[in-house]
């Protein structure tokens, strides 16, 4: 991984004004990134406004990895953000040199009738877990878990996953908007990634969240879950080891979850980029009244 980062740091310069020429190109007139470091470093030779937003920075990630010197090229491009909207999680230097803002979860908005169609492809009669492990799971021999084990149960897993189960649907590999199955689980068992968990906190669905070795990243997720989100903790082992019914009794202590208002999450984070677009083009029309106003008198 050093030797990969100490690439990425040796073509900085060059990625930068890459960047520049994109920007002259397109004609950008603003800059939203969702944690690139490159285009801030690159929005800032140019004078374009720029905002960043997400629950964390890879110089956050990497500090846990790399030595402090080594971080020093990155930190110097994050710090030339304007505007940070953190998400929840996001332990932060205090990035947005002209501002920053705090959000909540949020989800991609769920279509009702796609929900319904993919309940009616699934038994009515039977609990339904969405069981999300990731993209780049290394599990042999997942089929033969217990977990697989209750037939009152129908799971679906994403298509990575190999569980050729009669009481198991996978998500068709081209199907990109997940949130609908999310939507249409009872339940969700997954890691603690950030986009899934805002998911099932959005949909309001009782939630799972297995014990692995986690990014510094994760972890900060789980601390802002723990105090807005009542979840259970899940060892890994445990997933092979016990059926779900098993694991669900571990979950009777845990408080009944309630949807949060995503998409009202969403309107928030828009209106503050429209808020930030306003006020900055404010500030170029009395500019250019005042530019206008010495030309006359001069």
């Amino acid at each position: 991984m050093r030797s990969a980062y100490e690439r990425f740091t040796d073509e900085l310069p060059a990625r930068v004004q890459r960047e520049v020429l994109l920007l002259k190109e397109q004609e950008v007139q603003l800059v939203l990134s969702d944690m690139a470091a490159v285009p801030f470093a690159a929005a800032g030779q140019l004078g374009i406004p720029s905002i960043g937003i997400s629950n964390f920075t890879w110089y956050t990630a990497y500090r846990g990895m790399l030595d402090h010197d080594q971080l020093i090229d990155l930190y110097a491009l994050y710090v030339q953000m304007d505007y940070y909207a953190a998400l929840p999680g996001a332990k932060e230097p205090r990035w947005g040199r002209l501002g920053q803002s705090q959000f909540g979860f949020y989800s991609r908005e769920v279509d009702q009738q796609e929900v319904n169609r993919i309940r009616s492809l699934l038994p009515a009669d039977k609990r339904i877990v969405f069981t999300a492990l990731g993209m780049k799971i290394d599990a042999q021999h997942i089929s033969e878990w217990r977990l697989w084990a209750d037939e009152d149960v129908h799971y679906i897993v994403s298509a990575n996953m190999n569980v050729p189960l009669s009481n198991v649907t996978s998500i068709p590999a081209e199907y990109t908007e997940t949130q609908h199955y999310v939507a249409a689980a009872d339940v969700i068992v997954t890691k603690a990634g950030w986009g899934m968990i805002s998911e099932a906190v959005c949909c309001g669905k009782q939630l799972f969240i297995m014990e692995r070795h986690r990014m510094q990243e994760d972890e900060n997720t789980l601390l802002a879950l723990a105090s807005q989100y009542p979840y259970v903790s899940v060892p890994w082992e445990a997933l092979k080891t016990k059926s779900f019914s098993e694991l669900e009794r571990i979950g009777e202590r845990c408080g009944p979850p309630q949807a949060t208002q995503g998409t009202d999450r969403i309107v928030a984070i828009v209106r503050y980029i429209n808020e930030i677009m306003t006020t900055l083009q404010l500030r170029r029309d009395d500019h250019d009244e005042a530019n206008s106003t010495i030309r006359r008198l001069g």
